[in-house]
């Protein structure tokens, strides 16, 4: 009589955890899609130059009103190079400053205020200024928001 070996028995039982794995993921991918009406708690945009807040902008207003998904608030976290545009493109701070009625926070990192050498005074009063970007967009993330990373 032939006996499995230990190498077969294992490789039978790590095919059947594969399988059952695969049949939860595939579970999961045909869900339902969300109704039309479910809100999301929000998005962070993450940017790092002045082209990404563009960017931003228009994706901010896509979620706000709901195409493809709906959020209730977007923040959008300036980081690197892209602080520089806070206070040198005026007509990206009017759009930004436009935006924030509708939901639109702009929040701008301070270590990379510091480092790009970024006077914090010429940042107009709806800009936020948090310690780290990075940390910033961890901790809406925590609370539940979608993130990107531009």
């Amino acid at each position: 009589m032939n006996r499995p070996s230990t190498r077969a028995l294992l490789a039978v039982g790590l095919l059947a955890v594969s399988l059952t794995q695969a049949s939860a993921c595939a579970a999961r991918v045909h869900q339902a899609p969300a109704r039309a009406d479910d809100v999301v708690a929000g998005a962070v945009l993450l940017v790092r130059t002045p082209r990404h807040i563009q960017v931003a902008l228009k994706s901010a207003t896509a979620l706000l009103t709901g195409d493809g998904v709906r959020v209730a608030a977007v923040d959008i976290v300036v980081c690197d190079e892209a602080v520089s545009a806070l206070v040198e493109d005026q007509d990206l701070v009017r759009a930004l400053e436009g935006v924030r009625t509708r939901g639109v926070r702009t929040v701008a990192c301070g270590l990379s205020l510091d480092r790009v050498g970024v006077d914090r005074a010429a940042l107009r009063s709806f800009i936020d200024v948090v310690p780290n970007g990075i940390v910033e967009t961890l901790r809406l993330q925590s609370r539940g928001f979608l993130s990107v990373e531009l």
